[in-house]
């Protein structure tokens, strides 16, 4: 690629990228919840399947956030945010 070229890839590139700022650090899980007792699912060893979306500060922090059937859009932002990183050289 000639030098001249170089400019006009990286904004093309740049602009098919998702937005920084639209991209959340963390990472989201499906995890099961069982009660200790009381719970005639939970006896059954079914349990209750949530989703929850983690992320990690500086330092080894965690904070887990349990999410709502509507919060799951955040799948289609973790999504886009896996394509960004893979974009980066």
């Amino acid at each position: 690629m000639k030098q001249t070229k170089i400019p006009d890839a990286r904004a093309k590139l740049a602009a098919s990228l998702p937005s920084s700022t639209e991209i959340l650090r963390g990472s989201l899980l499906h995890r099961t919840i069982r009660h200790r007792s009381g719970c005639a699912t939970c006896a059954q060893g079914d349990g209750h399947p949530v989703w929850v979306f983690t992320v990690t500060y500086p330092g080894g922090r965690t904070k887990q956030i349990s999410l709502s059937a509507e919060q799951r859009l955040l799948q289609a932002e973790e999504a886009s945010s896996r394509l960004f990183r893979r974009s980066l050289p």
